[in-house]
C-alpha cells in the first residue's frame, strides 16, 4: 500500500511523539540521579571555592603585614583587619560545607590554628612597626616564623584540596555516566529521526537537483568563511606579537595553544617548540602554588587573576595576568625582576636617608606643603632651638618666624620648585625668643602620597656678624687711605708751590745777577763769557726742571684752568715725552666738581698714561671723557698688546689697585678689560647723584 507525502509526514510525526514520550518516562529516574550527583558536584565545587579564598586571604593578610613594614601607610593596616575578618568568615563557611565530613573537618581546624598564628605574626609586626621600630619588624618577618605558618595553612590546604577534588571526580564520573545514559538515549532518538527524515524526503521527492545547487553553494559559503578566518587569524597573530608583554593561550587543562615571541623569549625556548605543550610539565616553575592555584582557580570560577611569584628555574620574578573563557585561559606575563630590586632598594635607602636625617649635624625637618605642619625633625635641630620633639611636633612652621615676617613668609611658602633650592636668609625664633638669623636650602618631593618639603637649615648669625664687622673695618680703612690722600695732595700742592714760588725766584734773581755780572765785565777774557753763558743755560734748565717737578706734584692748570683743561695738557706733555698719540675728547666744556673729584680724575687719567708707557707698547691713547645718565665717564683706550686681567688678578699691582681704591672713595666704579693683541681700556663711572655738582657747563 503506497502513502502519500502528507501521510508520511503525520505518520513521521506521530512516531517522534511516541519516542519522546518513551525516551520521558525511561529518563525520568536517571534525571532525578544525575541532579542529585550534580548537587554534590556543585558542593564539591564552592568547598574548593572556599579553599582557594581562605589560601587568598592568608596571602593578603602577610602582604598588607609586609607592605606596612614598608611604608607605614594606614591602609595597609585597614588591609590587614580586612584579611583577618575574611579568613574567620571562610573558615566558618567550611564547617558549614564539610559538617558531614568529620575527616575534613579535622584538617579544617589545623589549618585554622595555622591561620591564627599566621594572623598572630602579622599583627605582631604592624604593632612593633606602629612604634617606628623599623629593624625589630624586618627582623620578625625575616624570622621565617610567618612563612612556616603559610607554608602549613598552603600544605593543609592542598590536602583538602586534594581530598575534596578525588571526592569531586567520584561524583564527576557518577554524574557523567548519567549524562552518557541521556545522551545514548537523544541518539536513538537522533537516529531514528534522521531514518524518519530520509524516509519522509523519499516519499516527498524532493528535488535532486536543488539539493546539489544548495551543496555547492554551501561549500563556497563554507572556503569564504575558512579563508575569513585566516585573515582574523593572521590579524589576531600580528597584534599579540605587537604587545610588548608576553602571551600565552592554554586549554583548560594547561596545555599551551598559542604562544606570542616575547613569550619564547621570556621562558628562553624556541617559538615553535612551546605549541601543544603542557605548561606544568614544561616548565617546573609554573608547579609553584601561586600559579598552580591561581590557574585551576580561575578555570574554575572564570575570575579574572593577577599574581607575581619568582621563578628559580628561570632566574626570575614573573608578573602575570589571568582571563579564563569556556573554552581554556589567556595569560599575560612580564619579568619584574628589575621592579623586586628596586623594593630591596628601596628599603635600603629608606633605612640610609633615616640615618642621614638623624645624624646630620645641622639642623633638619620636613614639613607638609598644605598646612605648614613640622612632619619630623632631627636631633640637631631640637639642641639648635631648645624644644623638645614633642613640642617641635605641636608646631607650624609660623611659629618659629618673628611676626613683621610672617607676610613675606607666607607668600613664598606657596610656591614650588622642582629639585634643590636656596630659599635665601631668613630669621628664625628659638624657643627663649632669640632671634637668628638662618640660610635655607629645601627639595621639595612626595612622601606617603603627600606634598612634602625637607629644609636644611644653617645658622649664619656669627658669619653675618663677621662679615658686618669686616665691612666696617674696610670702610675705616679706606676712610684713612681717603684722609691720607686728601693729606697727601695738600702737601704735594704745598711743596710745589713753594718750589714754584721760593726756588723759582730765587732762581731767576741768581740768573739776572749772572746776567749782570757779564755785562760788568766787558773786559774779561773769552774763557770767562763761555763759562757765564754756560752758567746762564744751567739755570734756565734747572728753571725748566723745577717748573716740570712742580707741574708733576700738582699742576697749577689743574687749578687755575680746571680738569678738563689739565687732563688735555697733560696728554700733550704725555705726547711730547713718549712719543705716543695721544687723542683727547670731550664732550664736556666745563665742569665745577669737589676738590677730592677733581684731583682723583686726573691722577687716574695720569697714572693710565703711566702705565702704557710703561707696559702697553701702544702707538695711540684715545681718551674720552663725557657725561652719560647722569653719570662721570672715563674712557681710556690703547692700541697695545694687551694682557690677561685673570693673571693679573692676582698680583699686587699697585697702580691698578690705586686707581680702584681712588674711584671707589669717589662713589664711583672701576673696570679694565683687556685681551692679548687687542689693547686695554679702562673705565671709570661716577654717578653725579655721589658727588656734589657746582656748577655745570655742557
Amino acid at each position: 500500500m503506497k502513502f502519500s507525502s502528507d501521510k508520511a509526514i503525520l505518520t513521521g510525526v506521530l512516531l517522534v511523539l511516541v519516542i519522546f514520550t518513551i525516551m520521558v518516562v525511561f529518563s525520568f529516574y536517571q534525571g532525578r540521579q544525575a541532579n542529585k550527583t550534580a548537587e554534590l558536584v556543585s558542593h564539591t565545587h564552592e568547598v574548593l571555592a572556599q579553599t582557594s579564598r581562605l589560601q587568598s586571604h592568608c596571602t593578603d593578610n602577610e602582604s598588607n603585614a609586609r607592605g606596612f613594614l614598608i611604608s607605614a601607610r594606614e591602609d595597609f593596616l585597614d588591609g590587614i583587619e580586612k584579611s583577618k575578618k575574611d579568613i574567620n568568615y571562610s573558615i566558618d563557611t567550611l564547617k558549614k560545607l564539610l559538617y558531614d565530613n568529620p575527616e575534613q573537618l579535622k584538617k579544617l581546624e589545623i589549618a585554622a590554628s595555622y591561620a591564627n598564628r599566621r594572623i598572630a605574626v602579622s599583627d605582631q609586626i604592624a604593632n612593633v612597626r606602629k612604634e617606628k621600630n623599623f629593624d625589630e619588624a624586618m627582623q620578625i618577618l625575616t624570622g621565617g616564623k610567618g612563612k612556616l605558618y603559610s607554608d602549613s595553612i598552603r600544605a593543609v590546604l592542598q590536602s583538602m584540596d586534594s581530598d575534596e577534588n578525588l571526592l569531586l571526580k567520584n561524583r564527576k564520573e557518577a554524574n557523567e555516566t548519567a549524562m552518557d545514559f541521556q545522551k545514548r538515549i537523544f541518539l536513538a532518538i537522533v537516529i531514528l529521526l534522521l531514518l524518519l527524515v530520509v524516509v519522509l524526503f523519499q516519499t516527498a521527492r524532493t528535488d535532486l537537483t536543488e539539493r546539489i545547487r544548495l551543496e555547492k553553494e554551501l561549500k563556497i559559503l563554507n572556503e569564504d568563511l575558512e579563508t575569513q578566518v585566516k585573515i582574523k587569524s593572521a590579524q589576531l597573530n600580528n597584534i599579540f606579537e605587537r604587545v610588548t608583554d608576553a602571551f600565552m593561550a592554554f586549554d583548560l587543562t594547561g596545555n599551551i595553544t598559542y604562544a606570542n615571541s616575547k613569550a619564547a623569549e621570556v621562558t628562553r625556548k624556541e617559538h615553535k617548540s612551546l605549541l601543544g605543550k603542557n605548561v606544568f610539565e614544561e616548565f617546573p616553575d609554573a608547579k609553584n602554588p601561586i600559579f598552580y592555584n591561581s590557574f585551576h582557580e580561575a578555570v574554575e570560577t572564570g575570575e579574572n587573576n593577577r599574581y607575581e611569584f619568582e621563578a628559580p628555574d628561570l632566574g626570575i620574578w614573573i608578573e602575570y595576568y589571568l582571563y579564563p573563557s569556556s573554552d581554556g585561559v589567556s595569560c599575560f606575563f612580564r619579568d619584574v625582576t628589575e621592579k623586586k630590586k628596586a623594593e630591596v632598594e628601596l628599603i635600603h635607602s629608606e633605612r640610609k636617608y633615616k640615618l642621614l636625617f638623624e645624624n646630620n649635624p645641622m639642623p633638619m625637618w620636613m614639613v607638609s606643603l598644605q598646612d605648614y605642619s613640622i612632619i619630623d625633625v632631627n636631633e640637631a635641630t631640637l639642641q639648635h632651638y631648645g624644644y623638645s620633639r614633642d613640642e617641635f611636633l605641636t608646631l607650624d612652621t609660623r611659629n618659629i618666624r618673628p611676626p613683621e615676617d610672617l607676610g613675606k613668609y607666607v607668600e613664598e611658602y606657596q610656591q614650588r620648585f622642582e629639585g634643590i633650592s636656596h630659599r635665601g636668609t631668613w630669621r628664625h625664633k628659638k624657643k627663649d625668643g632669640t632671634i637668628i638669623l638662618v640660610e635655607i636650602h629645601a627639595y621639595d618631593f612626595y612622601y606617603e602620597g603627600m606634598a612634602v618639603r625637607l629644609l636644611l637649615v644653617n645658622d649664619i648669625t656669627q658669619k653675618q656678624k663677621a662679615e658686618h664687622k669686616l665691612q666696617e673695618s674696610h670702610q675705616e680703612l679706606r676712610d684713612l687711605a681717603a684722609h691720607l690722600q686728601v693729606i697727601r695732595e695738600e702737601e704735594r700742592a704745598g711743596i710745589a708751590r713753594e718750589i714754584h714760588d721760593e726756588l723759582g725766584q730765587q732762581l731767576t734773581g741768581l740768573k739776572m745777577d749772572v746776567s749782570w755780572l757779564s755785562k760788568k765785565l766787558p773786559d774779561a777774557n773769552g774763557s770767562i763769557h763761555e763759562k757765564i753763558k754756560d752758567i746762564l743755560e744751567l739755570l734756565d734748565i734747572t728753571v725748566k726742571t723745577v717748573r716740570k717737578i712742580s707741574a708733576e706734584l700738582r699742576p697749577s692748570i689743574l687749578d687755575d684752568l680746571g680738569l678738563i683743561e689739565a687732563m688735555e695738557w697733560h696728554g700733550q706733555e704725555f705726547e711730547k715725552r713718549s712719543g705716543i698719540k695721544v687723542k683727547f675728547h670731550s664732550a664736556i666744556k666745563k665742569i665745577t666738581l669737589p676738590e677730592n673729584v677733581t684731583i682723583g680724575i686726573f691722577r687716574i687719567f695720569q697714572e693710565s698714561l703711566t702705565n702704557v708707557a710703561r707696559h702697553a707698547g701702544a702707538s695711540e691713547v684715545k681718551c674720552n671723557i663725557e657725561e652719560k645718565n647722569e653719570t662721570l665717564l672715563l674712557i681710556i683706550k690703547d692700541d697695545g698688546k694687551g694682557f690677561d686681567p685673570g693673571k693679573v688678578a692676582g698680583k699686587k699691582t699697585l697702580g691698578l689697585l690705586g686707581m680702584k681704591e681712588r674711584t671707589l672713595m669717589m662713589g664711583g666704579k672701576y673696570e679694565i678689560k683687556s685681551k692679548k693683541g687687542l689693547g686695554t681700556t679702562v673705565l671709570v663711572n661716577v654717578p653725579f647723584e655721589k658727588i656734589i655738582l657746582k656748577n655745570v657747563s655742557l
